[in-house]
């Protein structure tokens, strides 16, 4: 295996800190997959103070590229959510295990990485969490969805890939890939935008057109200018709400929350 990027050896020590916590005496999947949680809401400056210029900036790079995959997940409430899955019966205040020990099974996720060919360790080693998953890992991101699979498409799958398809061109494979498993009738559009877009914050400005964000991630961004879009991307039921609304709006620009809808 290739050296580790700075990011990704940060995740193995915030890993290590979960184990503690939870009082194993071995690092899982669950614990990298809570490391890569983590890494995307840690203050950083003292650990970049530490390495060199062109090193922060590629972590710096690494670390948005992992947070902007991880977007549409609350990161906090499922960090805790998968901490109560995996240690139901531990005391927050308990006093912490040894050192705890690379599992076999942390081993083998991480011998499958090929950092040198990969277009950043932290998001290669999210999709082979999610594909083969730990304890409580997709069974926590189940209960919000189906936001595994979300995630998955937003990965990149080999270096030749340039250009990453947007989160609205997710949803909308997501939404082919729900109609072809689905008996019966086909899931509309917008009920997919409906479950997987939790807590999102629809704004609707009369210049810039229609933002849909989730914290301060711009998910989608329809321009004044090309209204049509709107039935294509997010379904008809939503896009006729958003007609309504705009027609009845007495101000913009305005944010509302997507449920709301």
């Amino acid at each position: 295996m290739s050296p580790l990027s700075h990011a990704l050896s940060l995740v193995l020590k915030l890993a290590s800190v979960e184990a503690v916590h939870g009082q194993s005496k071995a690092i899982t999947k669950d614990h990298l997959f809570l490391g890569l949680l983590k890494i995307v809401d840690v203050d950083l400056k003292d650990y970049l103070s530490q390495i060199s210029k062109p090193e922060q900036i590629a972590t710096d790079a690494e670390i948005e590229n992992l947070r902007k995959s991880l977007c549409i997940l609350d990161t906090t409430h499922t960090r805790r959510s998968l901490r109560k899955l995996l240690s139901p019966n531990i005391d927050p205040d308990a006093p912490a295990s040894d050192n705890p020990v690379a599992s076999k099974g942390y081993v083998e996720v991480l011998e499958q990485l090929d950092t040198e060919t990969a277009l950043g360790a932290c998001q290669s080693l999210l999709k082979l969490l999610l594909e083969s998953p730990g304890k409580g890992t997709i069974a926590q991101l189940k209960t919000e969805g189906a936001k595994a699979e979300l995630i998955l498409a937003t990965l990149p799958s080999s270096p030749e890939i340039k250009t990453q398809p947007s989160f609205a061109q997710c949803m909308i494979e997501m939404h082919k890939q729900w109609g072809k498993l689905c008996q019966g009738k086909q899931p509309e559009l917008s009920e997919c935008w409906r479950r997987l877009a939790v807590d999102s914050i629809v704004e609707f400005d009369a210049e810039a057109g229609l933002r849909l964000f989730q914290a301060s991630n711009c998910l989608v961004h329809v321009p004044s200018s090309d209204k049509n879009s709107r039935e294509k991307i997010f379904g008809k039921s939503l896009a006729v709400a958003f007609s309504e609304f705009e027609a009845n709006a007495t101000e913009k620009p305005c944010r509302v929350p997507l449920a709301e809808f």
